[in-house]
Order: structure tokens, then sequence, then C-alpha cells
């Protein structure tokens, strides 16, 4: 009977094979101008400084200083079907096999950027560039590969820019994420029970750093590329937390903490945003997007417990390289009103054969809508609101593998996944 430490490998494998409305578990929602537009052309915008983000040349068109604020709501909804689990004494797991694991997460974010000279741009922005958070009920047929999943990272970039002439800009950056996980599963006794069952629940954190550039050209005054590239970033957890009650059946007492300590690498990946906007007309601009994401360097996640440095499992991820597609238009409708619209595509880097059941990741269409409200010429207010459908997954949860290629443990979920997604958000800029 296995039913130890792979509840931690369980947990923590919640960082390969989750979404948070973008690709793996990476998050878009960084303001709310581009939001109306699915997010399309992020790259070459540069209506206020929460645009930083997406490119630090953006800055190189602030005639002075801008200073945004925005609060981003994510609702999602779902339903997960089991159609077969064991728990990880390997018995089967029939007591509850539906299971609908939504979430309600806010985003805050703050950008500003100040004009130095005709030449010089000084920005900063905080923002959440990776996330995740799902609950799966602790009696669904589920809850031995996962109950709680939650993943936050806090991003702090200070960013220098500078306008070479009316057609160049380029800019750098420095991003120091913070970065905590929380990673909860149940633990089963010698025949599955939601009322006696034991847990483990996961904690760690670390910060990491890395690095982006961006360039911004005009072609003309009608016509803008955008295009800045954000390197990876290596987290090291170390001395993580795995806290651990042992059912009574398996020679605990249902209430005792056993806590372990545990290090874990994770790299997450670069990514590259290709954008254009176009002003078709006085009242029309399109704009685009193509941005790259290289999930093919999340190849795996070794797991070594404290003191004894003994690796316990690597587990193999699978991921590989994944894009979103989107395009959106930009309506000048009055003086005082700036309407958006917009979809998008988005592939999943996890595919059919190794999905998971901690948030079965897959294909999603973005449609969105938004506006902007000139209250004078030194404030104004975003709205926006994306819809997100996600492509049903089945998903077959083995677990991971130890270093002999057995499993760790007898736990697994096989079933299907369906849901969706509903992102609100307001931004308030000021200019002076």
């Amino acid at each position: 009977m296995k039913f130890n430490k792979h509840q931690l490998i369980l947990g923590l494998v919640a960082l390969s094979s989750s979404s948070a409305f973008a690709a793996g578990f990476q998050l878009q929602e960084q303001n709310i101008t581009n939001m109306g537009s699915a997010f399309s052309g992020t790259a070459a915008s540069s209506d206020n400084a929460s645009q930083n983000f997406y490119n630090v040349a953006s800055m190189t068109h602030t005639p002075c200083t801008n200073v945004s604020l925005a609060a981003v709501s994510i609702l999602t909804s779902g339903k997960v079907t089991t159609t077969s689990a064991t728990s990880n004494s390997g018995a089967a797991v029939t007591d509850n096999n539906i299971d609908h694991p939504g979430t309600f997460t806010e985003l805050p974010s703050f950008g500003v950027a100040h004009r130095l000279s005709n030449h010089w741009f000084l920005g900063f922005n905080v923002a959440t560039p990776f996330g995740l958070q799902t609950q799966y009920g602790e009696t669904k047929n589920v809850r031995y590969v996962a109950t709680r999943s939650e993943l936050q990272t806090f991003d702090f970039s200070p960013a220098l820019a500078y306008r070479f002439n009316k057609h160049w800009g380029a800019g750098v950056g420095y991003n120091a994420t913070f970065v905590r996980a929380h990673l909860d599963a149940s633990l089963a006794g010698a025949s599955p029970n939601g009322n006696t069952d034991g847990y483990v629940k996961n904690e760690g954190s670390d910060w990491a750093s890395s690095w982006k550039i961006g360039l911004l050209y005009d072609l003309n005054d009608a016509t803008r590329f955008g295009l800045q590239y954000r390197s990876k970033m290596d987290v090291g957890i170390r001395n993580g937390k795995s806290n651990q009650v042992n059912p009574v059946s398996l020679g605990g007492d249902g209430t005792t903490i056993t806590q372990s300590l545990f290090n874990a690498d994770i790299v997450l990946p670069e990514t590259a945003t290709l954008s254009v906007r176009h002003k078709a007309s006085h009242r029309w601009t399109i704009l685009g997007d193509v941005s790259w994401t290289n999930w093919n360097r999340f190849k795996n996640l070794a797991l070594v417990f404290q003191p004894n440095g003994n690796t316990i499992a690597n587990v193999n991820e699978h991921w590989k390289d994944s894009w979103r597609v989107a395009a959106g238009l930009e309506h000048n409708y009055s003086e005082r009103w700036t309407l958006r619209f917009g979809g998008a595509y988005d592939a999943s880097p996890v595919d059919d054969k190794h999905r998971t059941a901690r948030i079965p990741d897959n294909d999603r269409i973005w449609a969105g809508v938004g506006a902007t409200y000139h209250v004078n010429n030194h404030v104004s207010i975003d709205g926006g609101y994306d819809h997100i459908f996600i492509k049903k997954a089945m998903f077959n949860d083995l677990g991971p593998v130890g270093a002999t290629g057995a499993r760790v443990s007898d736990a697994s979920a096989a079933g299907e996944s369906k849901g969706n997604g509903d992102v609100f958000g307001l931004q308030l800029n000021v200019s002076y």
C-alpha cells in the first residue's frame, strides 16, 4: 500500500497541469484596455501605463506621466465527471463522481510611466503573470489526486525605454517575481471514506527573476508594430512544507500532523509577442496579436526531500510550445467613448495523452467586448468583459512515476471535463 510522500508529488504536479485561461497557467489579464479586444494588439498599444507589461517600449509614446490601476475578476465554472477513480491504496472510489470545481479570483495590477526627456522614459508595473486556483470537493472521486490547487505570482517590474526617432522605440525591464503555491489532496485509509480520510497540505514559495526587451516601430501615422520578449524564470522552492495527517487505518490518529520539508525546481517559460495596430479610418482601428510560449522548457519536476536529499520522483511533464492568435477592432464612437471587440484562439500546451485531473487543460476560444470613457483630457476609465469557451477534455490521470519508472501512488482518476470562464475588469487611468 502506497500512501506517504506520493501525495506531495501529486500536489506539486498541479503546477504542470493547470490553466488559468491562457496557455498552461499563464495569465493574460494584466490590463482592461486590451480586454475588450480579447487582448489583441497588446504589444503595439500605448494608450496608458498598464500596457508596459505587454511591451516596455510602449512607454515611448507617453506624453508626460501616466498612472493606471486595474482590477480583474475571473469567474470559472465547469463540470467534471469521473468515470473511474482509485485511492492511494488502490481501492475503487465510487461515492461521488460529479463535481463543479468553479472558482472566483481577483487580480489587481498597477502601472506608471514617466517621460524623463524627449528620448528617455521610466516605468514600473505590478502584475500577476502566472497563476491558478481550483477546488475539488473533499468527498469527490478525484480527491485522492487533487483537492485544492492554488498558485500565485506577484511581479514587480522596473523598466527603461528610449525613443530613437519618430519611427523607433525600445525598452528593457527587470522582473522580480514572488511565487507561492498551496496544493492539497486527500489521503485514504484501508478503504475510501470521505468522512475519515486524512489529508496532505503542501505549501512553498520563492523569489525568482527574469528580464524583458521590447521594440516599437511606427511605420507611419496609421500603422504600428510591437514586439516583446520575456525571458524564462527559474523558480527554486527551498524548505517547502508538507503537512500530512494519516487516517487511523494507516496507523495515524486522524489528527496528528507530520511535517516534511522538500525542495522543488520549476522553470517558467519565456514568451514572445508580435502585435500590429492599423488605423483603417478616422473611426476604426484593426488590432492583431500572435504570441508564443515556450512550454517545452517545462519538461520535468524533480522533488527532493530534506534533510537526506533523496529524489523521490521525477515527474515527466510532456508539455509542448503553445501559440495564441487574437484579432480585434477599436471604434472611436465619439469624443468621449472608444469601443472594442475581439476574439482569440488559445492553444493548450498539453496533449490528449498526458492530460491530468488538476483542471484538465485544453484549447479555448475568447470573445471580448469593452470600452473606454474619456472623462477629460487627463482621466479615463476602461471596462471590459471576456467569455472563454474551453474545449471538452478527456483525462486519464495515473500520477507521476519514480526513478525506476514505476508509479509512486495507486491513486488515479479518469473522466471528462467541461468548462468556461467569465472575465470582468475596470481600470482607472490618470495623466498629469
